[in-house]
């Protein structure tokens, strides 16, 4: 993974196979959400918040390293720990947005599989953290 700009951070990441499709489970969640999948098995869950104009607390997202493939975060970011967790490379930012402050995120990527993980939101680093970490995932055998 890649990543460039000057305010924006911009990550860019390839995979030498074709990425097959990815569930997660949430093993821990701080409060109830939503998700669009299949049996307890996501692509996408969150707790959006209440309107369109206020904070999300937090959010689970599947990405893949499609040809041009391109993750902005708007808004100045600053990256706080750049790690390892197992197969993940695990970026921790903070994007600082000036209409409802700052959102936490933490970026898992598997270069070998070709997929992110974002988890992000409102809600604290700690909380992140603990989400992320207690993510259950599955390669599905279909391709992208």
């Amino acid at each position: 993974m890649s990543q460039s700009g000057d305010n924006n951070l911009t990550f860019i990441f390839e995979c030498e196979n074709l990425p097959r499709l990815v569930q997660f489970k949430p093993g821990w969640l701080p409060m109830k959400g939503f998700g669009f999948g299949d049996g307890g098995w996501y692509h996408y869950y969150g707790d959006d918040g209440e309107s369109f104009e206020t904070q999300i607390p937090y959010k689970i997202e599947i990405f893949y390293a499609k040809p041009g493939f391109q993750l902005v975060v708007m808004y100045e970011s600053d990256i706080v720990e750049e790690t390892t967790w197992g197969e993940y490379e695990v970026t921790k930012l903070v994007n600082h947005n000036p209409y409802w402050g700052d959102d936490n995120y933490v970026l898992l990527v598997s270069p070998d599989n070709g997929y992110m993980i974002h988890v992000g939101g409102g809600l604290n680093m700690e909380t992140m953290e603990k989400i992320a970490q207690n993510l259950k995932v599955r390669i599905l055998d279909e391709e992208i």
